[in-house]
């Protein structure tokens, strides 16, 4: 595990490849880990959204199955922590971190580090 947290650090000190906002916020990380578990076990997303809000996390769902060695930072607007659905050598780690106050910014974001 120790190692696998390495790679982590490694990747978050790299320049993020994309931020991508998203029209979701959660009051808790828990419903997130639930909706991925989901996710990877049948490939489907049971959540009574819009159309394009589940085709948003079917391609951010799809990536983190299909990519090997990166972090998606997730921050939900408001929040005081992010979670961070790490991929390392095939190994799914969610980790939730303190976040710095994110000034001027009111919308939920991933961040993608690989």
């Amino acid at each position: 595990m120790e190692e696998i947290l390495k790679q982590i650090k490694v990747l978050l000190k790299k320049p993020t490849k994309k931020i991508i906002y998203i029209p979701f916020e959660v009051k808790s990380y828990t419903s997130v880990i639930e909706i991925w578990k989901n996710y990877k076990n049948f490939k489907k997303i049971n959540l009574s959204l819009k159309e394009i809000q589940k085709r948003i996390l079917y391609n951010i769902f799809s990536f983190h199955l299909e990519h090997e060695n990166h972090v998606l930072l997730y921050y939900s607007n408001n929040q005081k922590d992010c979670l961070m659905l790490c991929k390392i050598n095939g190994k799914y780690i969610n980790i939730k971190a303190p976040i710095d106050p994110i000034k001027d910014i009111e919308k939920s974001f991933i961040a993608v580090y690989c």
